[in-house]
Formats: structure tokens, C-alpha cells, sequence
């Protein structure tokens, strides 16, 4: 056996992990509560995880372009997909303004993309 094993570990260290899993569990409720239920599920069937959102949440402080950073690419990532599911071309896109202005040009809005994702998210549940 480990004679660190025997001991366990630091408590200070302990103090300090579960500091961080508390930050990232209320990240990750904030962010469920503030998009929706649906919304959120529309991202899980999707694989669109809200890592990077819960990491810029709680990382915002101490690196704010990091932080941005890390959301930017979850809702570009989004963009894609909804694009992509909207039959928008945005296969050759690349950043958030070029998805949103492929769906634009597909559906003369971007509302319209807010209003597909919740009507077809209540469908498939």
C-alpha cells in the first residue's frame, strides 16, 4: 500500500476540492434554471455540454478572456448544431457572427431560431 494512502489525504486539500465541485454544481444549476429545461435538453441530445459555460461561470474572476472564450466556443458550437438542424448552410462557417448570419439568411431572423428550438424540444419529450 501507499503510506500516503494510509494517511488520506490533506485535509486542506479535501476543503479545497470541495470548494471547487460546490462552484461548479451551482454554475451548472444557474445555468439549467436560467436557460431552461428545455433548452437544456435540446444541449444534452445534441452532446453540447455546458462544461465550458460552468468553467467561464466560475473562472470568470480570475480569467475573464478565458471565461469568454470558453462560452463563446459552447454557443458557437450551438449555432452550428441548431443551423445545422435548421438545414442552414453553415458547414463552411466559421465564428459565431458567420453561423448567425447563415441562419439569418435562411430564415430572415434569428428569432426564429429561439422559437424552433423550444417548439421542437416540447415535441421529441
Amino acid at each position: 500500500m501507499i503510506p500516503e494512502a494510509e494517511r488520506g489525504l490533506p485535509s486542506e486539500y479535501v476543503r479545497s476540492l470541495m470548494k471547487g465541485f460546490k462552484a461548479d454544481l451551482q454554475a451548472r444549476i444557474f445555468i439549467i434554471e436560467t436557460m431552461s429545461q428545455q433548452a437544456f435538453v435540446y444541449l444534452s441530445e445534441n452532446d453540447i455540454n455546458i462544461d465550458g459555460l460552468s468553467e467561464a461561470l466560475v473562472d470568470y474572476e480570475k480569467n475573464s478572456k478565458v471565461s469568454a472564450s470558453k462560452a463563446s466556443q459552447v454557443f458557437e458550437h450551438f449555432l452550428f448544431t441548431i443551423g445545422r438542424d435548421m438545414e442552414a448552410r453553415v458547414d463552411n462557417c466559421s465564428g459565431i457572427i458567420e453561423y448567425a448570419e447563415a441562419i439569418r439568411r435562411a430564415y430572415g431572423c434569428l428569432k426564429i431560431m429561439f422559437i424552433f428550438v423550444m417548439v421542437s424540444v416540447r415535441y421529441e419529450t
